[in-house]
């Protein structure tokens, strides 16, 4: 229901948009997920950052990828121009953990490099907000030592989650503003598959 105020009519939904855009005014991706987020499902089209697609659509892509079951059926998948692939691929977290995997420290119980792995990218402010707990699947080496693969991760909200400081702030309150407005369907989850590239020297 639109609430007035004066002589504009504001909807809930732009509402808490202007909201996000004070909260995370230095935080870009972490502003554009959750504009999508609450952008009602229906208005999330495809644009030059991400294709607006769902499971059965990708089926194929996720078995490749192993990618693991999820509840929401909503996936988005960005470009690898994106302004979200660029900055996972130069965030210091994944780059490192991706050298791990690269030098063979990452491996499952056969000794093998893990084809898929837990990452934490919060090595800055915006990630953090956007991203932070991810999977890094698909993993390949190129002919330039670059390493190429995918960063899959569900836009979600979690109420026992404890780590809510960023900087100097407690993020807290927002986290749990969040997670209501996710509970009522106010906040909608998505899935994000975005292509990464990692680039290294020939010889490391």
């Amino acid at each position: 229901m639109p609430i007035l105020l004066g002589p504009v009519v504001h909807s809930p939904e732009s509402m808490l948009k202007s909201l996000n855009a004070g909260v995370n005014a230095k935080c870009p991706n972490a502003a554009a997920l959750m504009n999508i987020s609450l952008t009602n499902p229906k208005n999330v089209k495809s644009n030059k950052e991400y294709t607006v697609s769902n499971n059965k659509n990708i089926e194929n892509l996720r078995k490749e990828l192993r990618l693991p079951a999820s509840k929401t059926d909503r996936i988005l998948l960005y470009s690898k121009d994106s302004q979200l692939a660029k900055a996972l691929g130069n965030s210091a977290n994944i780059k490192k953990a991706v050298m791990d995997w690269k030098s063979g420290k990452i491996k499952d119980k056969d000794g093998n490099r893990k084809f898929k792995f837990v990452v934490v990218a919060n090595d800055n402010k915006d990630i953090k907000r956007a991203i932070n707990g991810c999977t890094l699947t698909g993993l390949k080496e190129n002919p330039d030592g670059s390493v190429t693969g995918y960063v899959y991760d569900v836009y979600n909200f979690d109420s026992n989650f404890n780590d809510m400081t960023s900087g100097s702030k407690d993020l807290s309150f927002p986290n749990k503003v969040a997670c209501w407005l996710q509970k009522h369907g106010i906040l909608h989850n998505y899935q994000l598959l975005v292509p990464i590239t990692i680039k290294f020297d020939k010889n490391s």
